[in-house]
């Protein structure tokens, strides 16, 4: 889980519940803890875990719905200011991977 000790994140060692990365990623973006280019690896240990958190945030929107909160935060990660194709579920997981990709926090495939 992804906690503060003296301002430092503790990334997430396994897969978290989407809910409870989402509520980590607020707190952080909103105490300003999280750096865009290098974000993936402040949450998640390995590019593996941050892969699953992808993988299930993609499909998030067909049983529940991303928060104002959680939505603001991840814009604040996807670089993005505008909303158009930042609605979805899988669109903001595309976007995500595509600015992990674009900052080198992972491999381009």
């Amino acid at each position: 889980m992804i906690g503060r000790e003296q301002h430092k994140l503790l990334p997430f060692k396994q897969a978290p519940e989407e809910h409870e990365a989402l509520d980590a990623i607020a707190d952080a973006c909103e105490q300003g803890l999280l750096q865009r280019s290098t974000w993936v690896l402040q949450c998640f240990s390995t590019v593996a875990i941050f892969d699953e958190f992808i993988e299930n945030l993609a499909e998030y929107d067909e049983y529940a719905r991303i928060h104002d909160r959680w939505h603001q935060a991840l814009m604040q990660l996807g670089d993005t200011v505008n909303e158009e194709g930042f609605v979805t579920s899988s669109e903001i997981a595309e976007r995500l991977v595509g600015c992990a990709r674009e900052t080198g926090q992972i491999d381009s495939q």
